[in-house]
């Protein structure tokens, strides 16, 4: 059964459910594809599970940004609040499945129970399995309910498969960005930039890097500068003004380079020099 709610030309929501009981555990309720218009923000709080994937645009689900090839996943009880980016909207399919067995297969898939953002690097596949069995026409409401329910299956071990990757995968990956943040911390590097140079989402690298190395990359690539700002100030060989090396650093404004190296050592770069007994320059 297929039904297409139009509200405004931007804001299409077309759901595809069934009346016939499988009898499955779980068991998929409805499929569905939606735009958001710009800068809207939808709050809900509802009883079953739901696995949204971003098939293009941007937004935040509970105030964290997502983008095309993430995810977010909904489950019972649990508010969930999502706004669609006022530049670039986002545009999802997802499916609606409940079960007592739903908490168990999300956890075996490395999905946490509770509402939060994923990332799956088959997300265009999923994607793809949704909106065939959605404009797809049936004979009858028998095969319309077992192709949807074939739908989370192939979902899942989507999700299975990937879980398997990411446990090999992130560890390494984490050190690679480690690696390139280090490499580059002179640059004027952004975090975005770090993320594509992996092919990556900036919100799935976050949560990676996060998990594995237990600080974000933008705190990691403070550290590093900070670190080698420290090096300079400390070196009698290498006799540079607080603006030489706020530059050398990856800093390009000298002032904030101060700030921030006040705020993570309780000095300014000239009282640091000065404590080491390094003094000589200071601007």
């Amino acid at each position: 059964m297929l039904t297409l709610w139009q509200f405004e030309p931007f804001f299409p929501l077309i759901i595809r459910g069934y009346g016939f009981n499988l009898n499955a555990d779980p068991y998929t309720v409805e499929i569905g594809y939606n735009r958001l218009p710009p800068g809207l923000t939808q709050r809900f709080q509802r009883d079953i599970y739901i696995l949204h994937y971003i098939a293009s645009g941007k937004g935040t689900f509970l105030g964290k940004p997502f983008e095309k090839g993430d995810g977010y996943l909904v489950v019972p009880n649990e508010v969930d609040i999502v706004t669609s980016d006022e530049q670039d909207p986002c545009e999802y399919f997802w499916i609606m499945f409940h079960g007592r067995r739903s908490r168990d297969l999300l956890q075996s898939c490395n999905l946490e129970p509770h509402n939060g953002i994923f990332h799956i690097s088959q997300a265009e596949k999923c994607v793809e399995i949704i909106k065939n069995a959605l404009f797809t026409q049936y004979n009858n409401s028998v095969e319309e309910a077992n192709v949807l329910q074939s739908v989370l299956f192939q979902l899942i071990a989507i999700h299975a498969s990937n879980a398997l990757t990411d446990s090999m995968n992130s560890r390494t990956m984490a050190k690679s960005i480690a690696q390139y943040i280090e490499d580059n911390y002179y640059k004027p590097l952004r975090i975005s930039d770090v993320a594509k140079s992996f092919y990556i989402t900036r919100s799935y690298m976050y949560t990676l890097f996060k998990r594995e190395m237990g600080i974000s990359p933008k705190e990691y690539l403070i550290e590093q500068r900070i670190e080698k700002a420290k090096a300079f100030l400390n070196s009698r060989e290498h006799r540079m003004t607080i603006k030489e090396i706020s530059y050398a650093v990856g800093f390009t404004d000298p002032l904030y380079f101060s700030n921030v190296f006040r705020e993570k050592t309780g000095q300014t770069p000239t009282e640091y020099r000065k404590l080491k007994g390094t003094s000589n320059l200071s601007h």
